[in-house]
């Protein structure tokens, strides 16, 4: 909505800049992961704590870092993405697939709720968290210290509309 007010007020610095940074920085982050871990080791989860340190790190870095450093010279910069980037970093094509059905079922199981508990309650307690999932973060991290989990325990416990 800024950036439609920022064209029409013809500031087009304004309007671009929210186009930018939510339509084409995401999809070039995903399009550098992708490249990169196409050509290299993936992570197969070893940087997570659901892994319980079992595996190896590929990397001394987390992929954010690493596209970071060879995108962008700087390995301080962490170029997050969202659940096809990581995915992908994780464990290619299969990794993607994997996100992508947790994904569906997490939607499928918002939509649930929907019914009980009215849509613009669900979609309040969701409506970032699955914008960030879609765009910055990766979903294992999402699910552990993003508060999703915490999100979807509030939502089972919330008293529905009778």
């Amino acid at each position: 909505m800024l950036s439609v007010l920022g064209f029409w007020n013809q500031d087009y610095f304004l309007g671009s800049l929210f186009v930018q940074r939510i339509i084409l920085t995401p999809a070039t982050l995903n399009a550098y992961h992708i490249d990169f871990f196409s050509k290299s080791a993936n992570y197969y989860w070893s940087n997570s704590k659901l892994t319980l340190g079992l595996l190896e790190p590929a990397y001394s870095l987390g992929s954010a870092n690493i596209i970071g450093l060879e995108y962008f010279g700087n390995d301080n910069m962490s170029a997050n993405t969202g659940w096809i980037g990581s995915g992908f970093a994780q464990a290619g094509y299969v990794g993607v697939f994997f996100y992508s059905i947790i994904i569906s079922a997490l939607i499928s199981f918002l939509e649930q709720y929907t019914k009980t508990l009215g849509r613009p309650t669900v979609v309040a307690l969701f409506i970032i968290p699955m914008v960030t999932i879609i765009t910055s973060s990766d979903l294992t991290d999402m699910l552990l210290t993003h508060g999703l989990v915490f999100s979807i325990l509030l939502l089972i416990y919330f008293p529905s509309k009778a």
